[in-house]
């Protein structure tokens, strides 16, 4: 269920709030070809963002933010991401894969080991 080539618009995607907003998009909404895996992605980001207390892809420019998603780049060296689990780390990494076809469904995320763990 993407968008018919040539009627994508990112800034209608993204709404009035686009600096906010723009985190939370996963590669394949940039390209205009999207399924239910946008949601496994932004769960992704949300659980970067509680653990860490920062997104994982952010700039004050929307586009910028856009292009580090497209880019994927974003921080895993920060005292924070080495503070958390590897089951953390993993889980998370597993929601945000760049690929759709390697990014693990929302049932698998909760069987994930993460969600077992003694806290």
């Amino acid at each position: 269920m993407g968008v018919e080539k040539g009627t994508h618009d990112i800034e209608r995607v993204l709404g009035e709030n686009k600096r906010d907003a723009a985190c939370f998009v996963a590669p394949e909404v940039i390209s205009a070809k999207w399924s239910i895996k946008v949601d496994e992605w932004a769960v992704g980001v949300m659980t970067y963002y509680m653990l860490t207390g920062q997104p994982p892809f952010f700039s004050d420019n929307y586009r910028d933010t856009l292009k580090q998603i497209t880019n994927y780049k974003f921080d895993t060296q920060s005292e924070r991401w080495q503070k958390l689990s590897e089951e953390a780390k993993d889980l998370i990494l597993r929601l945000m894969a760049f690929r759709t076809e390697d990014r693990i469904s929302a049932d698998s995320a909760l069987k994930h080991p993460w969600f077992k763990l003694e806290r």
